[in-house]
């Protein structure tokens, strides 16, 4: 027999100082079977997912990342619903490599789906295992106890969750013994509530990775060759080390970086890398008219999507129409170019990124810098937004190769508008071509 599921009956909110309530009635058993999200079987320690602090506030660990689509704000709504507390005693942590569960990419506006169920499920949990303890310790049963804002009471006693904390073993692996509660017993989920990553951003607070100033940081920037294909043939070092701050010059193969003390000293040492710098190019890619021409020259393969009956018979043909439609490589143009922060010290890399996804990143970086992976630590910051994959991923490797022949010291690397537009992942360009014979009433035959 399943274990009693919790269900949550009564529900009180006062205006001005929020108070949450709920009292709790068991259920012999699931009106359905409850069945571990993906996100929470691959990552099964309740404690990966959340913590009960003793100071009266829960932390809640999410590996999807503020994107600017307001998701952290959602989940401390989703856990807070869950646990029967004030938003405002739910701090998040979320896209860090050492501290969150591994959830992939925040894309594909799979955060609710995924993330917000994982965290639905390891909250009710919790909540069921901080009750169990409360009605052991009160002599009572779960269904004679409720809970306002984290105070869990009865006719003979009352108790916190911060008090049960250090009793609760979140440390255990989560089960499917205990479900969320039903949409229709959702108090904050669905509700209008105060973006947790506007404020800063309106005010001029530090917001952004751009933002991050570490003791002892640096500024480095990148030489791209002229085009994809392009040989590096000399590079006088000498006369960029001599510049003014300067505090290494990178090459790796045909990688061009410098070091500096300031941005403006590392921006200027770019411009004499390019002076210094000879390359071989390969050709160049045709005109940008010329684009569609060029894509349809390219080798391709035939993909059959369906094919039912063969061509239609000639007679039965009233009308055809064909169309062409076109899209141009597009560049994200986002106001904050990508950016990076990364430092090398004792073997150990970190990186601060806007990555969507820093584990994959790790993974990454740990393939193209010959390291393992346990070395690396990736932490998400926020960008200027994405709407697809953009360039924090490659400037994070730029960093992360810099800070590394920089002695320990943390490297800060900005891209160049040409770096943002001409060597960023591109939205790739396209030709659709279209036809269809129409019959005598107007059906595709």
């Amino acid at each position: 027999m399943t274990a009693p599921v919790l269900n949550r009956r009564r529900f009180n909110q006062s205006v001005g100082a929020l108070t949450i309530a709920f009292s709790f009635t068991p259920l012999a058993c699931a009106a359905e079977p409850v069945t571990l999200p993906e996100r929470v079987a691959t990552n099964r320690r309740l404690d990966a997912w959340l913590r009960i602090n003793p100071d009266g506030t829960i932390t809640v660990f999410t590996g999807k990342v503020e994107l600017g689509q307001g998701i952290l704000t959602a989940l401390r709504q989703i856990a807070a619903d869950e646990l029967g507390v004030a938003p405002a005693r739910v701090k998040i942590i979320s896209g860090d490599t050492a501290q969150t569960p591994d959830e992939g990419f925040t894309s594909d506006s799979q955060s609710i789906e995924h993330g917000g169920a994982a965290i639905s499920h390891a909250c009710a949990e919790a909540r069921a295992i901080l009750l169990g303890l409360a009605a052991e310790k009160l002599g009572v049963t779960p269904d004679q106890l409720t809970v306002e804002d984290g105070a869990v009471s009865s006719g003979n006693g009352r108790l916190s969750y911060w008090e049960l904390s250090v009793a609760a073993n979140l440390h255990g692996q989560a089960s499917a013994n205990s479900a969320p509660r039903p949409a229709n017993r959702h108090r904050l989920i669905g509700k209008s509530s105060p973006r947790l990553d506007i404020p800063a951003k309106v005010t001029g607070g530090a917001s952004f990775v751009q933002d991050i100033r570490l003791p002892g940081l640096l500024f480095g920037r990148i030489l791209r060759p002229p085009s994809y294909h392009a040989a590096l043939v000399s590079f006088d070092e000498a006369r960029v080390r001599k510049l003014p701050g300067v505090v290494t010059v990178v090459r790796d193969g045909r990688f061009l970086g410098v070091v500096a003390e300031r941005e403006e000293q590392a921006i200027a040492a770019r411009q004499e890398l390019a002076r210094a710098a000879s390359w071989r190019d390969a050709p160049s890619p045709p005109a940008f008219q010329d684009i569609y021409a060029y894509l349809k020259s390219l080798p391709v393969k035939d993909y059959v999507i369906s094919r039912e009956g063969g061509d239609a018979p000639p007679s039965t043909v009233t009308s055809s129409h064909s169309a062409t439609y076109t899209r141009p490589y597009t560049a994200h143009a986002s106001i904050g170019p990508s950016c990076a922060v990364a430092r090398f010290e004792h073997g150990h890399l970190i990186v601060w990124t806007h990555s969507q996804g820093v584990f994959p990143l790790r993974n990454d970086l740990a393939k193209a810098l010959d390291m393992d992976v346990a070395k690396i630590r990736c932490i998400h910051a926020q960008g200027s937004g994405c709407y697809g994959h953009n360039g924090a991923d490659d400037v994070a490797l730029d960093a992360a190769l810099l800070a590394r022949a920089s002695n320990g010291r943390p490297v800060k690397v900005q891209w160049m508008r040409d770096d943002e537009f001409g060597w960023e992942p591109n939205g790739p360009a396209m030709i659709v071509e279209l036809h269809a014979s129409l019959g005598e009433v107007g059906e595709i035959v």
